[in-house]
């Protein structure tokens, strides 16, 4: 929704942190892989040759506007398929600590996603409705 506006440079560690979370449990649901394959449509990017690190990629964002952005968008990816597993919890963690966003924050981005994503299907349902 607001990964066009990463910088290039970023695009590539956001990529990197989304695929860590989806990746982070189970293998990646059919949801995740819909939303990482839309997320490189969205920043306009083909498929990475090299998934960064975690840490890594973290480090590539700088301002406050994209740090917040990018716990927006992972929260949307943690979420979609219904399943909050420890392991994404523990990857969005790790992104607040880097970022030094408060737990109230995190709320906020999760309940955002939560609404979000009931949108979304809300859509789905009214365009497959027969």
């Amino acid at each position: 929704m607001y990964l066009n506006r990463l910088a290039e440079s970023e695009k590539v560690a956001f990529y990197s942190l989304a695929h860590a979370i989806a990746a982070s449990h189970d293998g990646i649901s059919f949801e995740e892989q819909a939303l990482l394959d839309s997320i490189l449509s969205e920043m306009q990017i083909a498929l990475p040759g090299a998934i960064l690190p975690i840490a890594d990629a973290l480090k590539a964002f700088q301002s406050d506007e994209h740090k917040r952005l990018v716990l927006l968008e992972l929260m949307l990816i943690a979420l979609v398929d219904d399943d909050f597993a420890d392991a994404e919890k523990r990857v969005l963690s790790q992104a607040a600590s880097e970022f030094q966003l408060g737990d109230h924050l995190v709320e906020r981005a999760a309940s955002w996603a939560e609404s979000m994503l009931g949108l979304f299907r809300s859509g789905q349902r009214f365009i497959q409705f027969s």
